[in-house]
């Protein structure tokens, strides 16, 4: 049972949550503050703050939470020995102190030692059954070794405490412990009205995590349905509808995000800005954006969403001269940064504005992109062919779809994104032949291939089904 307890080691920071309110709680918070503080400054210390810790076990000698919440500091530095001795002065004074076990069992579970741990939570158990941190740690160890005793343990659980939210507390501690899978799938198990804000969120960033993003949106609309003064979830909401292109959604939550009374930051402006481009609202989106960078001049991708604005008004000078102002302030672009640059250029060359120019400019934009990722080179053909290929340049197209083919044919560890990359070049290079050159036998290698690679291809079947009868034919004559 030893590595499996890593799965326990956020969950000694839960221990405060279960503990009954005492009279002195405020007070040894404030006292602990600053014992807190020095030992997080000096962990290996052993007598930092030395006599602050005296008079703090001489104060709250009588109270077990006090002790607790001193042993729990210690362990987040790693101190076990001291934190076994804080949960020993808690259970002298209150022998049955649940948290106070539950404290032993953390030191334990942090050192790897499960059948320890266990041990501790099972006492903790007997000793105070109205505790439900004992419960959950005991079946957080046996999650994985015995889940029949980790069931069993939590249906003891529910029979105590009907009404106690088991599986939302269940996916809180796998988050805590980056356990994502499990974290999402007994959140989905709970009750949603048992689920707190927080938890909400950490459910919302699970599903985010593990890389369902309309499951992290849908999560985050049932959050802001159940807690509609959640300013965290509702940004989550838009977050989550702008990186699926939900822009209805994303305005909608939006302005909800601003009509609520708390401070909003830069970053609020600039997910409002981006969901009013999605709609169309330009000039609104632009005043949002320039708010945010009035807010945090830090905040350059404003100028890139920005650009994207005047794209859409149709001013491509403007949106060039932002979307360039935030390359130049950007040192950690990314290529998809350089292709909307790249796309500005193409959209000025469509339009026959120095249509020669500004098509040699995208190019060169992605021949830079090439020098700087060189990983990235059949991404670059790829781009650079269809760019081509949109102002009907077929030589330029044709020089890159088949330097696309080069790279990829006989690539041993083609992944699917290249090989939609690949499929892209056989049919453009053979439709371009064939249909643009009226070059039928030059395309037929290409679309042969194609058709190998994707028989359910119209234009790859089409030139088959050509071949064939023109083999028929021969035949029959």
């Amino acid at each position: 049972m030893k590595t499996i307890n890593r799965y326990l080691i956020a969950g000694a920071m839960m221990i405060g949550l279960s503990s009954p309110a005492m009279s002195q709680e405020m007070d040894y918070k404030q006292m602990l503050a600053p014992i807190t503080s020095a030992i997080k400054a000096n962990p290996s210390g052993v007598d930092v703050a030395k006599d602050l810790v005296k008079n703090y076990t001489k104060v709250f000698k009588k109270n077990p939470e006090a002790l607790v919440a001193l042993g729990n500091t210690y362990l987040s530095a790693k101190q076990y020995q001291k934190a076994k001795e804080c949960a020993d002065l808690a259970l002298k004074k209150s022998p049955n102190y649940g948290n106070a076990f539950i404290l032993k069992g953390d030191v334990e579970a942090l050192q790897d030692d499960g059948g320890a741990a266990a041990n501790w939570y099972d006492r903790a158990i007997t000793a105070d059954p109205q505790n439900a941190e004992g419960y959950l740690r005991y079946a957080n160890v046996f999650r994985k070794v015995n889940p029949q005793e980790a069931e069993r343990v939590l249906n003891d659980l529910r029979r105590i405490k009907p009404d106690f939210p088991v599986e939302a507390e269940l996916g809180h501690s796998n988050y805590l412990t980056k356990n994502y899978d499990k974290a999402l799938e007994f959140f989905q198990k709970a009750k949603p009205q048992s689920i707190d804000e927080e938890k909400f969120v950490e459910y919302v960033f699970s599903a985010n995590i593990l890389g369902d993003k309309k499951k992290s949106l849908d999560i985050a609309k049932q959050g802001v349905q159940i807690h509609p003064q959640s300013l965290s979830l509702t940004r989550l909401a838009v977050i989550n509808a702008l990186d699926l292109a939900e822009h209805a959604d994303a305005l909608r939550y939006a302005k909800m995000v601003f009509a609520d009374d708390g401070k909003k930051n830069a970053t609020d402006y600039i997910n409002y800005g981006r969901a009013l481009n999605g709609n169309e609202q330009y000039d609104e989106a632009i005043k949002q954006f320039e708010i945010a960078l009035k807010e945090d001049a830090e905040k350059v991708e404003a100028y890139r969403y920005m650009s994207d604005s005047y794209k859409g008004k149709d001013d491509m000078t403007r949106s060039l001269d932002l979307m360039q102002k935030y390359l130049n302030l950007n040192h950690e672009a990314k290529p998809s940064d350089y292709r909307s640059l790249a796309a500005i250029y193409m959209e000025m060359a469509k339009d026959g504005v120095d249509k020669d120019v500004n098509f040699q400019k995208a190019m060169t934009v992605y021949d830079d992109v090439a020098k700087k990722y060189p990983t990235l080179a059949a991404w670059v053909c790829f781009e650079k062919g269809n760019n081509a290929y949109a102002v009907e340049n077929d030589d330029v197209a044709l020089e890159n779809y088949k330097k696309l083919i080069e790279l990829l044919e006989n690539k041993a560890d083609r992944d699917d994104s290249e090989t939609a990359y690949l499929k892209r070049a056989y049919k453009m290079t053979g439709y371009i032949y064939w249909a643009g050159r009226d070059d039928f036998e030059t395309a037929k290698p290409y679309l042969n291939k194609l058709y190998e690679l994707d028989p359910n291809d119209a234009v790859a079947k089409q030139a088959y089904e050509a071949q064939q009868e023109a083999a028929g034919n021969t035949a029959t004559e």
